[in-house]
């Protein structure tokens, strides 16, 4: 009400109220003048009589004449008495008290806002520019502190610190602890603390994290989960060690624990600072395997027992005679009928097995006649066979099927035919539309099968009629008409005879045939017992007091 009685007593006491209109200054006493619209929009109004300004006033003008100043600093107001104040004229500000508040000198061009703040200048800072930045002072904060982290009155006072610093008493040389948040402290370095930082200046991190922020977790090794500001663990959980507690104690240590710095006691068989080694002539993980006895050092690799080896002795561990070698000190030689040489080192037994032709543990046996090679240890099973024969004992002849396990034929393949012959008839043997002759003298023709049939091996040359008559006679040790009954089946001691009837003609070393053909010793008084095989003369002479060509 003091407000209103002071305008209206100032627009009482002066005689006129002007404003400027279009830039051109106006006195608002006059009727109609100052109207919102101009003149044209003034006029005759029921309530209020003549000259009323239906729109109101210009700005800084009320009444319903629009005679009437706003009060104060008002630049609008309540149009019909003017008791309310809209907006204030430049430089002022508080509309609820008439803009009677001169507006900051820190301000920058305009207005302040109705509560006084504003965009400040340079130098000057807070809501209302009202203050003077850090480290500047005077009317318009343009001159400077002598401490830059300082807010000063005269130059080389420090009546507090800028944000950021504290403790006034040393020019706020201090700054406020990482921790505080908004980085804002009290003078003695107190805040209020960021999220993970602890005590009073909020210098340090809760337990659990450190870093610059606080925001990393302590190692998971780190007893209790607690660390410096670095990370590094105050102590190791059980097991581990390093400054993060990241490396597993050795399994070397015993009962698995170390020191931060990884030493230990060693268990059994193990040692180093570690504990990362094996005692000499040991090896394996725990240390539980000894290095064999052929290395040339005490000490093996650690994982798998290799080494160098003395002499005779090889493979990864020295563990295997070099080839050819056996025995315990590898100082024997493995038999020649080994293959490659290789043979047991615990008994010089062929690895690979033995050289074609032999057999058995001590390689003296030779495999059965009918075998190209035979079983190490079984001379009679053959693997494989002389002239394409087959099967365990290479008695099955070829182009037969024998039974499993007897090698006996039980019919004929790729087209071959007699079984009884032991299937080597075939018509490829064959001259003529029927078979009726074979390609040469060595073949006969069979004419219950219409093929040809090889002519016996015991004929002499292979040369044959029919397969039961040879032509050229029998080879040595033969007779028969088919030149296949023995000459030594007469008389063991007869190795030659006639085919047909099969007479001896040739004895064996020391014997001659009579004239019957049998076989007769040469007489013990003949020098070597050697004598002609056919009349049993002496050959050599006879021995001391003998004498005659046979006696």
């Amino acid at each position: 009400m003091k407000s209103l009685i002071l305008v209206l007593l100032w627009a009482t006491s002066c005689s006129t109220v002007t404003v400027l209109i279009d830039g051109v200054e106006v006195d608002c006493s006059l009727d109609c003048v100052c109207c919102q619209g101009g003149e044209g929009r003034c006029g005759y109004a029921s309530v209020y009589g003549d000259n009323v300004c239906f729109d109101g006033c210009v700005d800084g003008i009320y009444g319903s004449r629009c005679h009437n100043p706003c009060p104060g600093n008002c630049n609008t107001c309540e149009q019909i008495i003017g008791r309310r104040c809209y907006s204030c004229q430049d430089i002022f500000y508080d509309t609820d008290n008439f803009c009677y508040v001169t507006c900051s000198v820190g301000y920058d061009e305009g207005t302040c806002n109705d509560n006084g703040t504003c965009r400040c200048k340079a130098n000057f800072e807070g809501s209302k520019c009202d203050i003077c930045i850090p480290g500047s002072f005077g009317t318009d904060c343009s001159n400077v502190c002598d401490h830059k982290n300082c807010i000063c009155t005269t130059g080389s006072d420090c009546t507090s610190c800028k944000k950021g610093f504290n403790d006034k008493s040393t020019f706020c040389q201090t700054p406020c602890s990482r921790g505080c948040l908004n980085g804002v402290c009290n003078d003695d370095g107190g805040c209020k603390c960021l999220q993970r930082f602890a005590d009073s200046l909020c210098s340090e991190c809760i337990s659990g994290y450190y870093g610059v922020q606080c925001d990393i977790p302590c190692p998971s090794g780190c007893m209790s989960g607690t660390c410096m500001e670095n990370g590094t663990c105050y102590k190791c959980v059980s097991g581990f060690y390093g400054e993060r507690c990241k490396m597993k104690c050795s399994d070397g240590c015993s009962a698995g624990l170390c020191t931060i710095d990884g030493t230990c006691t060693c268990r059994v068989n193990l040692n180093g600072n570690n504990c990362e080694t094996c005692t000499a002539g040991k090896y394996e993980n725990n240390c539980q395997h000894v290095c064999s006895v052929s290395c040339s050092t005490t000490f093996c690799d650690r994982s798998e027992g290799y080494c160098s080896c003395l002499p005779n002795f090889s493979g990864n561990k020295c563990d295997t005679c070099t080839q050819e070698a056996y025995g315990l000190a590898c100082d024997l030689h493995c038999s020649d009928k080994c293959i490659d040489g290789m043979c047991s080192r615990l008994d010089g037994a062929c690895i690979i097995g033995c050289v074609d032709g032999y057999s058995g543990i001590d390689f003296t046996e030779t495999c059965n006649l009918t075998c190209a090679t035979c079983q190490q240890y079984d001379e009679s099973y053959c693997e494989p066979c002389f002239n394409e024969y087959s099967g365990s004992t290479c008695i099955c002849p070829k182009n037969c099927a024998c039974e499993e396990g007897s090698d006996s034929c039980t019919s004929c393949v790729n087209m071959y035919s007699n079984l009884e012959y032991q299937c080597k008839c075939h018509t490829k043997y064959c001259k003529g539309n029927n078979c009726n002759f074979c390609i040469n003298s060595t073949y006969y023709v069979h004419e219950g099968l219409e093929s040809c049939c090889p002519c016996s091996t015991f004929c002499k040359d292979a040369i044959c009629s029919s397969q039961h008559q040879c032509l050229n006679g029998c080879e040595n040790g033969m007779y028969g008409n088919d030149c296949s009954k023995k000459c030594s089946d007469l008389d063991h001691m007869c190795q030659n005879c006639t085919q047909v009837n099969g007479v001896c003609t040739k004895c064996s070393r020391g014997f001659y045939h009579d004239f019957d053909g049998h076989c007769i010793a040469c007489s013990p008084t003949c020098i070597g017992s050697s004598c002609n095989s056919t009349d049993g003369r002496c050959l050599a002479g006879c021995i001391d007091g003998h004498w005659g060509e046979s006696v």
